[in-house]
This record gives structure tokens, sequence and C-alpha cells, in this order.
């Protein structure tokens, strides 16, 4: 029997932990993709499709939050960097933004500088119609805030009598249906939605087993060395 997947068997408090994660992100009130890394392909109407099974990492935190800012400067110059505030540190421009906040009229500039929140995955890549190589393959996927709304959604329902579902279980958990339609400000996710529930591989312990010894640490995203100082940042920033 498999050792990797007793603690998903019967009454277990994953749901919890996806919970309190969850949790955590909210009171933090807190490019160019990797080898390894997976996200929809858009087509010509900026629109995507996919279906993929969020996988759990058995040993380590399923997701990670991670923030960036991009935007450009008044000379025309991009400022792309990963904000020192997902380390829980400080960082120049949300310093900047918190002083414009006190100016009325600066409160747009201060809008397009703020941070923009992804959340790093494990998928399972169910159904990838652009790019079918990717099928039954296991990616890293930074997912946007809004299709991670929907996980926090199946995990901590808003209408009253729906239960609670932790979207990572193997067993437990449900595909997830990924629909990106074509906006001015990129694909405009509403109509994404999970499945019903479903074991993950039609429940076949083999095939689960192979699919998460692929899982890897979400908690790369939080390397130090992939964050640049913050006086470098702010000497950009300058």
């Amino acid at each position: 029997m498999s050792k990797l997947l007793d603690k998903f068997r019967g009454k277990n408090d994953s749901l919890n932990k996806l919970r309190s994660a969850i949790e955590k992100t909210q009171k933090k009130g807190f490019d160019k993709d990797d080898e390894g890394y997976w996200k929809p392909t858009l087509d010509k109407t900026k629109s995507c499709s996919a279906i993929v099974r969020l996988l759990p990492v058995p040993e380590g935190e399923s997701f990670t939050q991670v923030h960036k800012h991009s935007f450009k400067g008044p000379t025309g110059t991009w400022y792309i960097e990963r904000s020192r505030t997902t380390l829980g540190e400080l960082d120049p421009v949300g310093e900047l933004n918190s002083r414009c906040w006190d100016v009325e009229a600066l409160k747009d500039a201060a809008r397009a500088r703020a941070r923009r929140t992804t959340y790093t995955v494990n998928v399972l890549v169910v159904s990838d119609p652009a790019v079918p190589d990717n099928e039954g393959k296991v990616f890293l996927y930074r997912m946007p805030k809004s299709l991670f709304a929907m996980v926090d959604e199946l995990a901590n329902p808003t209408e009253e009598g729906d239960d609670a579902i932790d979207p990572f279980h193997p067993f437990d958990g449900a595909n997830f249906r990924i629909r990106g339609a074509g906006s001015k400000n990129g694909p405009n996710y509403a109509k994404s939605k999970f499945e019903k529930q479903s074991p993950l591989c039609g429940g076949d312990e083999d095939k689960i087993e192979a699919v998460l010894a692929q899982v890897k640490d979400t908690q790369i995203e939080l390397d130090p060395k992939l964050y640049k100082s913050y006086e470098d940042l702010k000497a950009k920033l300058d």
C-alpha cells in the first residue's frame, strides 16, 4: 500500500491546511516563464482554453503567493521586478505607492504601479488543445489572482449549503476547466469553473503515485536569489 497516499485516505486535514494557507495570504494583504512552467496558450483573439488538475505537495505547501510590479515609467522605461513584499520585507515601489495614496493627483499613478499577485501551483495538464504535447505532464503554473479566487471559493464556499472541497486532493478534488476570453487587459477567466469531484487518474493509485512523484516544491518562488536587493530596486525605480 502506498505510503505517499496514506495521508490522503479517509479523514484528513488537507482542507483545513488549504484554508489556513489561504487565510495567511489574505492576512499578509499581501515575463518570462522558466523551464518547467506551463500557461494557457492564447489564440489570435487573446482567448485560451485548457483543463488542469491541481496537485498537492505531500511534504510542503500546495501553493505559494508571489507579488510582482510591472509598469512603464514616465521616461518610457519598463520596471518589471519581483516585489520583496513576497518575502515579507519592504519594497521601494510599495513605499512610493503608500506616499502617493495621500495625494489625490497621484493615486492613478499608484494604481498603475500596484503589485500583481499570482499563485504558483503544480498542475497535471489534462487537456491543452493549443499544445497537445503538454497533456499528461506535470508543470508549475503561475495562476492569476482571479483564478485562485475560485480555489478559495471552493475551499471556503460563501453560498449556504455548498460543501467545502479541497481541489488539490488526489481523491476528493476536481478538474479545473480554464476558459479565458480575450479582453483589453488580458484574458477574462470569469467562465472558468471546477468540474464535479473525481479521483485523479480515475483512481488508479499507481498512476496517482507517478504523478505526485513529479510535483515540485512551490516554495522555490521564495528563493532570495530570485529577488533583487532593496537598494538595487530603489536605484532602478529612481
